[in-house]
């Protein structure tokens, strides 16, 4: 039973989620980015080529990870089928736009730079949702998990970015980090409860009962309390801390869905076989705690 028992894949580690993790931060730094140039405000120049950096990296990770790393060229060819060709092309507009938005400071290129990232973010949690052999990534949540905790992150970095470069942090970006922490600790919630029971393998409930502790109790409510302090102390300490929690548990949220919480399906047998007219009998799925 153990050979047909739900069991963690191994074909994506650490550096796969390090595409996610840091992919997810630069694009939703991208976007936020946009959301200041919308806003009519203000936004430290440099931050946009932070931004590449992050997602440059995750996709350097992913370099790394292949057997054959000459035939990156091969990830263009099925953007019919693949959302990691989707990924890529995305990827590819991405820079194009947003390195000449940073060269040239024209704000249209931040917007079409913003579009391409989130275009980007999308692939990615398609791309988990696509693999219907790994339970708590198939599930239709994980689509708007990875998005909003994106841009959870994406604003947390752009909040320290602003405090480094510039010694301040704007009303608007406090307040949208706060509503997105909150939208996030109610998809991660929301994601949890569509795992409950028998819905997710055995294996993968005491990684899932630490990801919501993390992302919905850590990284959910202790900023969430930060941040709704006078606006004096939240300038003064606890507005950054508030973000690197935000951008920390956000990273360790999805190291935690790739490399802990990506267990296999498994087999299971409608009923056992029986000899001649005997009744068949139970049912059995190894590593659930349910039947189908």
């Amino acid at each position: 039973m153990i050979a047909i028992a739900p069991r963690q894949q191994i074909n994506w580690d650490w550096r796969a989620a390090g595409n996610f993790v840091f992919g997810g931060t630069g694009t939703g730094l991208v976007a936020m980015i946009a959301s200041a140039v919308l806003f009519g405000a203000s936004y430290p120049s440099d931050a946009i080529l932070v931004g590449l950096g992050f997602v440059g990296a995750g996709l350097f990770l992913v370099l790394l990870e292949i057997g054959r790393p000459w035939r990156f060229m091969n990830v263009f060819r099925h953007p019919h089928t693949s959302w990691m060709s989707r990924e890529a092309i995305a990827a590819v507009l991405f820079f194009g736009t947003g390195g000449i938005a940073w060269l040239l400071a024209l704000e249209p290129m931040i917007i079409a730079a913003a579009i391409f990232g989130l275009i980007f973010l999308l692939c990615q949690a398609k791309m988990l949702q696509a693999s219907k052999g790994i339970p708590t990534w198939r599930e239709g949540a994980i689509v708007p998990l990875i998005a909003a905790t994106g841009l959870v992150e994406g604003a947390g970095l752009l909040v320290l970015l602003s405090i480094v470069l510039t010694g301040s942090v704007q009303y608007w970006l406090a307040n949208t980090l706060l509503d997105l922490l909150v939208l996030r600790t109610i998809v991660v919630l929301f994601y949890a409860w569509r795992l409950r029971g028998p819905r997710s393998p055995l294996v993968v409930k005491p990684g899932l009962r630490r990801a919501v502790w993390m992302a919905a109790g850590l990284g959910g409510i202790v900023p969430v309390l930060l941040l709704l302090a006078p606006p004096e102390l939240q300038q003064a300490s606890l507005l950054p801390i508030a973000a690197g929690i935000a951008l920390g548990t956000g990273w360790g949220l999805k190291y935690t869905i790739v490399c802990r919480l990506g267990a296999m399906q498994g087999f299971a047998i409608k009923h056992t076989p029986a000899r001649g007219g005997a009744a068949p009998g139970t049912s059995s799925k190894p590593g659930w705690s349910g039947w189908l």
